[in-house]
């Protein structure tokens, strides 16, 4: 990279040798090529008014300029300046942007370089219980469906709280809307317990409850028979 410069020298080759020698000079100039590097990939947790990300682009020889190239789910990119190679970054939604940052020579040396970055935003757990429920007694046990609902998340079921006679055996204690056998009269309470599932983990445990409530069935007895 640089300049060199060649000097051409003429000498008469007559006889005599007729005049002085010439002399003259061409400057060679390599001008450097453009580079660029967008960083490395970032991942970060959703924000409710935009996640914010710090770019590390790096690059020399040209002008920059950051612009968005795809996106998944929801998110979407701005930048504060996108013709710095730091420039802060907000995304909103969920899901990953990708990043493309150009750099165009300032000597007119092509192509432009080029370089992506991938950001991503994880989503926060969710989770519901869903409504209580109230069955009338069966023989041997009642059974019910949960209908808890989430996402973003793994999921636990357990008992917390139980009234009267009402103990709860849940079949899988994992799945969302699993069945679930109760025993005895009363109420059991059960807890839902979400745990975030993305890499890095996203929020809070998020932890709810619903109340499954066993009536008695009515009976009926009419005594011995009698004869008058």
């Amino acid at each position: 990279i640089g300049t060199v410069t060649l000097q051409l020298t003429a000498t008469s080759n007559t006889a005599p040798a007729c005049g002085a020698e010439v002399i003259d000079q061409v400057v060679f100039t390599v001008n450097p090529s453009p580079t660029a590097n967008a960083g490395s990939d970032q991942v970060a947790c959703f924000t409710p008014n935009g996640t914010t990300f710090t770019l590390a682009g790096q690059g020399s020889n040209g002008t920059f300029l950051w612009e968005q190239v795809n996106a998944t789910g929801t998110a979407n990119a701005t930048f504060a300046d996108a013709t710095s190679l730091t420039s802060g970054v907000t995304v909103t939604g969920t899901g990953t942007v990708t990043l493309r940052l150009t750099t165009t020579s300032n000597t007119a040396c092509t192509p432009a370089a080029t370089s992506v970055v991938t950001l991503t935003v994880n989503p926060l757990p969710t989770a519901s219980a869903g409504l209580d429920q109230v069955l009338c007694s069966a023989p041997g046990s009642t059974f019910f469906t949960l209908a808890g609902t989430g996402s973003n998340a793994t999921f636990q079921w357990t008992q917390v709280a139980q009234s009267g006679t009402a103990n709860a055996s849940i079949l899988n204690s994992a799945l969302l809307n699993s069945g679930v056998n109760v025993t005895g009269i009363g109420t059991v309470t059960l807890q839902l317990t979400a745990t975030s599932n993305t890499s890095p983990a996203c929020g809070n445990q998020i932890v709810d409850e619903v109340v499954l409530t066993i009536n008695p069935s009515p009976t009926a007895n009419a005594g011995p028979e009698q004869v008058g």
